[in-house]
């Protein structure tokens, strides 16, 4: 029932229910994200969330962009992908993820910056 970012167990998980968003750097510190789930807690099935990008004071002058948005399942080799990826003013509404089996998922948020890309990472708990 949480989003978190990357923990080294479940009792460090940041919980994005209640309206708490997650803030989390990409990997290569180009930007920061700011991931909020729009129902009142994650679920089994089909999730959305809205996503803002900070870049960097380093980053340069282009504005980070989010093109996808893909959850795996580690455990059991699972992949899903966001069935739409849209701006949405400052933010970006990432819709119908479908987290469609309980257990541990990990989110890859591919962001271009210019002609760099980057990525935001974090892990889904879904009950």
């Amino acid at each position: 029932m949480s989003l978190s970012g990357c923990v080294g167990a479940p009792s460090d998980a940041q919980s994005l229910n209640d309206g708490k968003p997650l803030v989390q750097r990409s990997d290569s510190g180009l930007l920061s994200a700011t991931v909020t789930l729009e129902a009142a807690s994650l679920t089994r099935g089909q999730n959305s969330f809205l996503v803002e990008l900070e870049p960097a004071v380093d980053a340069g002058a282009d504005a980070p962009v989010l093109t996808s948005a893909v959850a795996t399942m580690p455990a059991h080799g699972h992949s899903v992908t966001a069935t739409s990826v849209v701006a949405d003013g400052p933010a970006y509404r990432v819709d119908d993820l479908d987290l469609f089996m309980s257990g541990l998922w990990q989110v890859d948020l591919v962001v271009a910056v210019g002609a760099r890309s980057d990525h935001v990472e974090f892990s889904l708990d879904v009950p």
